[in-house]
């Protein structure tokens, strides 16, 4: 699969041209417009900074949902047999951000901090973001060395108690991975929630920051102990004093 240039940001819904065709950029959606469909039926297009909703064909009614595949490279969406349309529609949970950059989360009115599983940046050969419906999570964690880190904004310094939203499949729990934020670092036990999108809010422990800037959160497991990982979805830093 050819990859292609894409804008880190979409801006004034200027079409991205690709080697099937183009992207045109909507407010809730990219419209991927096929000028020449590839023979194996799969268009290849830039991960995206967003949770997705429904892809389907233009004019279909039904919605009928195409296959969607999120690789750690780019996205593939394939068509569907005995279907004809031009034009694919991929919906998004917001404008429609490409994945470049890291996104830097700011702290709500309250003083919590929120890291989506969209805004993670995944490093290694299998570890992704998972956008669709049911998922919307770091996800694929089947490789020891892979491992995720998000950018945070800290205006009021202090104690923060870090949140893991995660799910781990049945008979899979018990690896240890090390959360690391603004230099300090956490031990955490995966735990068991019967699947892994069955997710689950636990602890992982306290850090201090001391003073106001941008920081780093990292996980990088320590021992996976069987088949994956885990998912996460979200970790939260709450102010704790």
């Amino acid at each position: 699969m050819v990859l292609f240039a894409l804008l880190l940001m979409v801006q004034e819904e200027k079409p991205t041209p690709t080697p099937w065709g183009r992207i045109e950029w909507k407010a809730n959606a990219a419209h991927l417009c096929v000028d020449s469909w590839p023979a194996d039926g799969k268009l290849g297009m830039g991960r995206l900074n967003n949770p997705i909703g429904a892809v389907y064909l233009q004019g279909d009614e039904s919605k009928a949902p195409l296959k969607f595949d999120p690789g750690v490279s780019e996205w593939i969406v394939t068509r569907a047999p005995k279907k004809e349309g031009n034009v694919v529609v991929v919906e998004t949970v917001g404008a429609p951000r490409v994945a470049g950059e890291p996104v830097v989360s700011e702290a709500a009115e309250e003083g919590s901090i929120s890291l989506p599983a969209h805004n993670a940046v995944t490093h290694g050969k299998m570890l992704r973001y998972e956008p669709q419906p049911h998922k919307n999570t770091v996800g694929y964690w089947v490789e020891e060395s892979d491992w995720c880190e998000w950018r945070f904004k800290v205006a009021r310094p202090g104690a923060y108690k870090v949140v893991l939203q995660q799910g781990c499949g049945k008979g899979q729990g018990g690896s240890t991975v090390k959360v690391t934020v603004a230099g300090q670092a956490l031990e955490y036990t995966v735990e068991d929630t019967g699947g892994f999108q069955a997710f689950v809010e636990r602890p992982a422990g306290t850090v201090r920051v001391e003073q106001a800037g941008v920081f780093t959160l990292e996980i990088r497991p320590v021992k996976k102990a069987k088949a994956a990982v885990m998912d996460v979805r979200q970790v939260r830093l709450l102010p704790s004093e």
